[in-house]
């Protein structure tokens, strides 16, 4: 059973209750502690042997005796504990158990190479490292480790310790270090606390749908984490996935008739890759992302599957809620929600949350008016309070007392905004600016053999003050045969007609190529790649 409208204004009325603290507080309602509220289709049998259901108790007593091995290793209050483990709910475990002991935990992504582990932990002094047996020659093999590393096995195994009372949390207490994509280089550590990693989450509680949670997000992500304190603080049933390929998302989907899905971009652009059958998802009522904006073609597809309802009604379709953010907020901050009776499309990222402030700002700081392009500024709550022991790239994150995001974007007369490219990814070409984002979108819309493309820049021959575009497309299965130079030429002669300058070079290549930890194609990579060649 769902908690009730009381019970969950209850707990938005309550300001104990924060990230660090949730759990206990869940194990202090009136609810059924015994039921079935989480389900992993990866038994993880160092803490729960072959079981797959957990109810509330069962959660707990395996944090109490996670927090208990690391009472036995030493780690108290404070102290920065590293986890580098297989994706699933092991890091959902660890979180708990580290806060309850008002430790700090620093979740990494499992797809970091271990060198850029290392030195993520070496830059923000990480006290200790607890990894997986399959991580630990990769990080042994590296001449520099500075943080203690310890097997998870190794840390089962410690006799079990006392745990002592949980700790008591004040608004300020960091609750968790997250890191971002690392598109740019060594990933940087963003700080979250008992109340700006809440805020989101309390604010929205009531609106939140769902009974029956699918969670395809990569689990040691704060996104992930957020998942699960809104589902079980709702009493919904969430299910987390970790092999979150089409077939395995497909499965699932059947077998336990999720109704709302949650995952990044990147796994909804392969799952639009596949034939999809609509008798497969008729019990999806909505879709989530979180990230970047999503393409609309993807989004058309996926919402013509399953139903939604209003005012009790079935109605055709389901609904794709488009969240904007990234690691450094602990809540999405802009919304565009998609039905089959809806047309905001365009890069459109909908308007801010209602405790959302931003802003479109010159190089300045100065703020733009509508239709203006310029760098997306947000204040809000549940912005990161900063870089972990880093001032200098703190300060550099924000402009005229706004955190900015790393878009590009406008907004139009009705305070729609919409976003056009990341700030490092436009191309600055003699002819004029390519805003990658927009013109990828914009070639996706008319060329319906294209499935997915990547815009990015490359060094100019002719002139080293500009630069020349180049992209990388991959054609849907069943395309018909095209050669590069012709898609190319009919491409360039779109762009002509919408005043944008021309693309260089076309080039075949598979969506998943040259993509990073979260899936995005890194537009870095293969800017490096042209300038070698």
């Amino acid at each position: 059973m769902m908690f009730s409208k009381s019970l969950i204004a209850q707990i938005q009325a309550d300001d104990s209750i924060g990230a660090g603290n949730f759990y206990e507080a869940i194990m202090a309602l009136p609810v059924d502690l015994h039921k079935t509220v989480l389900s992993i289709d990866k038994t993880i049998p160092l803490y729960a042997g072959q079981q797959t259901h957990f109810s509330f108790n069962d959660i707990q007593q395996i944090v109490y005796q996670v927090a208990s091995k690391y009472c036995a290793l030493g780690v108290s209050e404070g102290d920065l504990v590293g986890l580098y483990l297989d994706d699933g709910l092991s890091y959902f475990l660890h979180y708990l158990a580290l806060n309850r002991l008002g430790a700090i935990p620093v979740c990494i992504n499992d797809k970091l190479p271990a060198d850029t582990v290392l030195a993520f932990c070496k830059s923000n002094n990480v006290g200790v490292l607890i990894h997986d047996d399959d991580k630990e020659a990769a990080l042994k093999a590296n001449a520099e480790v500075d943080s203690p590393l310890v097997n998870i096995n190794k840390l089962m195994v410690l006799c079990s310790q006392s745990v002592p009372p949980a700790k008591s949390f004040t608004a300020d207490d960091v609750v968790l270090l997250a890191h971002t994509s690392g598109t740019t280089g060594i990933p940087k550590a963003v700080t979250f606390t008992q109340h700006s990693f809440f805020f989101g989450v309390k604010s929205q509680l009531h609106k939140q749908q769902g009974s029956k949670v699918l969670s395809a997000l990569p689990h040691s992500h704060s996104s992930a984490i957020s998942v699960l304190m809104s589902s079980l603080l709702r009493g919904a049933e969430i299910y987390l996935l970790s092999d979150k390929r089409p077939d395995p998302l497909i499965h699932s989907i059947k077998k336990y008739q999720h109704d709302l899905i949650i995952a990044f971009p990147k796994t909804y652009v392969d799952l639009c890759k596949q034939p999809l059958v609509a008798e497969d998802f008729t019990s999806v009522n909505y879709w989530i992302a979180t990230g970047d904006a999503n393409h609309e073609s993807h989004i058309r597809k996926l919402i013509s599957l399953g139903q939604h309802y209003l005012n009790n009604q079935p109605q055709p379709g389901s609904v794709f809620i488009d969240n904007l953010g990234s690691s450094e907020f602990g809540f999405a901050m802009f919304r565009n929600i998609h039905s089959l009776q809806t047309n905001r499309f365009n890069r459109c990222i909908g308007k801010p949350f209602s405790w959302v402030e931003a802003a479109i700002l010159s190089e300045s700081g100065q703020i733009l008016p509508a239709g203006k392009i310029g760098k997306l500024g947000v204040k809000s709550a549940t912005v990161t309070a900063g870089y972990w022991n880093n001032k200098q790239l703190t300060e550099e994150a924000q402009l005229a007392g706004y955190w900015l995001t790393g878009d590009l974007a406008y907004f139009d007369s009705s305070g729609l905004f919409y976003h056009v490219d990341r700030t490092s990814d436009p191309i600055n070409t003699c002819d004029g600016t390519i805003y990658s984002c927009q013109t990828e979108e914009l070639i996706l819309r008319h060329f319906t053999d294209v499935f997915e493309c990547s815009i990015y820049s490359g060094p100019s021959i002719d002139n080293d003050a500009y630069s020349v575009a180049h992209i990388c497309v991959e054609l849907i299965a069943d395309a018909e045969l095209i050669l590069d130079f012709e898609l190319l030429n009919q491409i360039n002669h779109l762009l002509r007609s919408h005043h944008i300058p021309a693309i260089t070079s076309l080039e075949f290549q598979a969506s998943n190529a040259h993509t990073g930890v979260t899936g995005k194609k890194l537009k870095r990579r293969l800017r490096q790649l042209r300038e070698v060649a």
